[in-house]
Parts: structure tokens; sequence; C-alpha cells
């Protein structure tokens, strides 16, 4: 078979020349000259929804603007040498405009900046709260872009990488920060009164760790009262979970008892109480759950409580659940005390954290002991 490259003859069944190399199949193959053509309906149909084109297009802006993002970043930072300085100073909003000479500048953008901070501190766990952060947040961006911003640069860089990088630069300051903070305090805005607090409160806690708790008896507490079914006359049932705040009454080791419409520990009548229940020294009268209940209700809540008492174990707390919304008294006060005893010991590690700071409204302001 002879090779259409060099004329060489090759032994019959050689696909490829022993001299050249060459394919010995195209000598003898036939090459159709009419190749098959796509139909008119897909012409059409490719010419106007052509998802490849748009699929390439797409990708090569996305790279553009990457390779345009990468060397506006290298010009700004390692071609033209960053003043670290100022750098360091855009940290804290306004500084960096007043250290270059923009003193007015930089003296509104502190004060907007410094009055956000205050006003989002005083309001935090508040819708208003949020709305304070985002001004902080804006005015600290927007404080960058007019330090990147110059007048050399382009459109693109302008309105794509100055804000990029501002942005950048905000989520990692602020990141860090956010993490901190949300790892040593959480706030609870009250929707419903709660003992001393009213209705709209927010309270500050310090989160506790699990394994150590480190609070005490007289101490208002965020814990997790876990998912109790209590069972009711007529065929009901009472079901109780979620987070709760209470005050603890008592501590490991400790007795606990109800005699006289009082909370006795370990023989004692204590001078701590539950949130939700306040006894008077007039007569027979409580309060539960904020309200004044009269002397024939609270006869039944004696009646129904008559003898109870628990022993606190080892690594848990006294909480009575007085928080927590009772059933109807004529049908759940002969599962009251069941009710108390299975709710009142709460394990340490179901204690999240300690009140601290009851910090708005500001007429409400107080430090929490």
């Amino acid at each position: 078979m002879e090779c259409p490259s060099c004329q060489f003859n090759n032994m019959p069944g050689n696909t490829r020349c022993l001299r050249c190399g060459g394919a010995l199949q195209l000598a003898s193959a036939a090459i159709s000259v009419e190749p098959p053509r796509a139909s008119a309906p897909s012409k059409w149909l490719r010419r106007w929804f052509n998802g490849r084109r748009w699929w390439y297009w797409s990708r090569s802006a996305a790279a553009g603007t990457g390779r345009n993002l990468a060397s506006e970043l290298t010009r700004r930072t390692v071609t033209s040498g960053l003043d670290l300085g100022l750098a360091a100073r855009s940290l804290i909003p306004g500084w960096a405009h007043w250290h270059a000479g923009y003193r007015l500048r930089g003296t509104v953008i502190a004060s907007i900046y410094w009055a956000s901070l205050l006003a989002m501190v005083a309001t935090i766990g508040t819708p208003w709260g949020a709305t304070w952060l985002g001004v902080l947040l804006a005015v600290h961006a927007g404080s960058l872009i007019d330090l990147l911003v110059a007048a050399d640069q382009s459109r693109f860089e302008r309105c794509v990488v100055v804000p990029l990088l501002a942005i950048a630069i905000v989520t990692a300051f602020y990141w860090p920060i956010g993490y901190w903070v949300n790892s040593q305090i959480f706030v609870r805005l009250l929707q419903a009164p709660i003992g001393e607090f009213s209705s709209g409160d927010v309270i500050w806690f310090r989160r506790l760790a699990a394994s150590n708790p480190n609070v005490r008896p007289g101490d208002i507490v965020l814990y997790d009262i876990g998912n109790q079914t209590i069972p009711l006359a007529n065929h009901r049932a009472f079901q109780v979970n979620g987070d709760r705040i209470d005050r603890i009454i008592a501590g490991p080791g400790s007795l606990v008892q109800w005699r006289d419409g009082h909370f006795e520990v370990d023989g004692q009548p204590t001078t701590w109480m539950p949130l939700g229940m306040a006894d008077a020294p007039e007569g027979f009268t409580l309060r539960v759950h904020d309200r004044a209940v009269g002397h024939m209700q609270a006869e039944q809540w004696n009646d129904s409580l008559a003898g109870w008492s628990i022993t606190v174990p080892a690594d848990s707390y006294c909480i009575v659940p007085s928080t927590v919304p009772l059933p109807n008294l004529p049908h759940a006060s002969a599962n009251l005390r069941e009710f108390w005893t299975k709710l009142a010991v709460v394990s340490a590690g179901r204690i999240q954290g300690r009140a601290w700071i009851c910090g708005y409204p500001f007429a409400h302001w107080a430090i929490l002991k």
C-alpha cells in the first residue's frame, strides 16, 4: 500500500506509513463534500435562543472583571505602595480624613458614626438597633469609598472595584467583633410582662459555660425548660417547652418546700421569690404572673401545693416555673404539684445566661444583680 505522503510502499494491512508515519486510511477513504447541515428550524432556534453563546459571553465577562479587580487591587497595594498609616486610620471613620487635611468632612463622618454607634448600643435587641447598625456600616463603607476614589479612575473602578474593596474591608473588620460580642452576651426583647420587667424591656444576658454556669440563688437566668407534657382533666394535656426567664431560688443539695404561701429553703423562708409570683404581707394574697389573685384562688394554690417539696440534685438548680402561663386552676390544681416537680429542677447545662443589664427603654435602665 503506497503512502500518499512519501510514496513509500508499505505492507498490506498497515494503518500508518513505516517511513513518515502518515495515516494510510485516508488514501482509500471516501470523504463527503456535503456534510450534514442543521435544518432551518434548528438554525432559527439557535440564532434566537443560543444558550452556549450567552454562557461563553458571561464567562468571558466574569474573567475580564476578575482580572480588572486583581490588577486594581495590585496597583493600589503593591505597585503604588499602600500608606499603612492611612489604612490603619481608615478603620476609625473620620480619622483618616482629618489626618489627610479634610477636617470638616472627617468631623461630619466621625460625628455620624459615633452617634450611630451609641444609638445602636442603646437600642440593641429592638428593630431600631438593627437600623442604627445599618447606618453605622453604611457610614464606615462610605468613608472608605471616599478615601479610595481617585480622579484618574475609570467608571468601572469607581462603580465596581472601589465599592467591593470597601465592603470587603468593612466585613473583615466587623465580622470578628460581632462574633466575639455574640460569644459573650445576647439580648432578649420581652413580649409580655415578667415579674419586675415590663413588656418591651430588653434584657442583656451574659453567656455561661454549660459545664460551669457559675450562678447562685437570686440570679435571674435564661434557661431551657425542656419539653414536658402535663395531663389535665377531661382528656386534655398541657405542654411546655422553649426558653424561659426566671429566678433561681435554691442551689444543689437544697431542700425546697412550699408552706403557708411561702417557699422555704432548708427549713428557712427564702428572700428570693420567682419572678412571676410574689407574696403579700396582708392576709393570704398572692401575685401570680403579675396579677393579684383573690383569697379563694390563693387558697386553691396553697391546697394544691401543700406539702410540696423537692431536694435539688447535684449539678442542678431549683427554678420554679412561675413565668409559664398555667392552665385554669379548677381543672389543673390537682396536677400543679406534679407540674412543679417536673419543671422546677433544672440541670446546670440547660442554663444559658445570667441577666446582666436591662438596657431598654431608658427609663427602665438598670444593672441587674
